[in-house]
């Protein structure tokens, strides 16, 4: 587990993330490798930030912020690669010259499988800063504080805290605790509503202040989403 300093609400962090999410379909190619380049450089200051000890952890992995986002890309490795192809062949435009087989991409095609890729990709990247700089207490309090507004609709911000810590505890100790075959083992649910005698009694939730900061941080981020989509 890593601990880092609480410089930003967990909140503000998640609401950074889904905005990123959305603001890259704005960008162009150009911008996304800038983009892109920018939260490599975070990663690796998160990075840094580990090895010169700035950070708690019992993590004796080095680099786990770079870990974290290839692992990531390792996931969705194969929906890129369909990304790729789709693209490449579905979408009009010049042919590539001196392709090996008879049915050939275009070059409109590449560009745009690329660039939908490094869409993803950046997206991944900062999914690996919000999961390596973010243990499960703080990203639990981050939700909490997202569900509250909701409460009005019938919404129990407190169960669902409770819900997702339990669900997160349940899945974390098995997965530390199984073999080879864990991925069998997952698919039974039966095997993850044991009893477990590790499981605590009480909970506590954590409610760190949002400072001015945060909010600040949000709406920067939220008004050039909002040019970058709208211009």
């Amino acid at each position: 587990m890593i601990t880092y300093p609480v410089l930003m609400h967990p909140s503000a962090r998640i609401l950074l993330l889904l905005i990123l999410a959305l603001m890259v379909y704005g960008l162009t190619q150009m911008e996304l490798q800038l983009l892109f380049v920018c939260m490599m450089l975070i990663l690796l200051v998160v990075d840094l930030m580990y090895l010169k000890g700035y950070v708690a952890s019992s993590d004796l992995s080095r680099f786990p912020a770079i870990r974290e986002f290839f692992g990531l890309l390792k996931r969705v490795r194969y929906i890129l690669l369909v990304m790729l192809l789709v693209y490449a062949y579905n979408t009009p435009g010049e042919y590539v010259a001196g392709w090996m087989f008879s049915l050939a991409p275009t070059y409109e095609g590449v560009h745009a499988g690329i660039e939908q890729a490094l869409r993803l990709a950046l997206i991944m990247a900062a999914l690996a800063w919000l999961l390596t700089a973010t243990d499960r207490e703080q990203m639990i309090a981050g939700l909490y504080w997202l569900v509250k507004p909701f409460s009005f609709l019938g919404v129990q911000p407190e169960r669902f805290a409770v819900r997702l810590w339990l669900t997160l505890h349940y899945v974390e100790h098995h997965e530390s605790s199984a073999d080879s075959s864990s991925i069998r083992q997952l698919l039974q649910i039966e095997h993850l509503l044991k009893p477990d005698v590790n499981a605590p009694e009480s909970i506590v939730l954590q409610r760190p202040a949002a400072k001015i900061s945060d909010v600040f941080a949000v709406a920067a981020m939220a008004a050039l989403g909002g040019y970058v989509l709208c211009v």
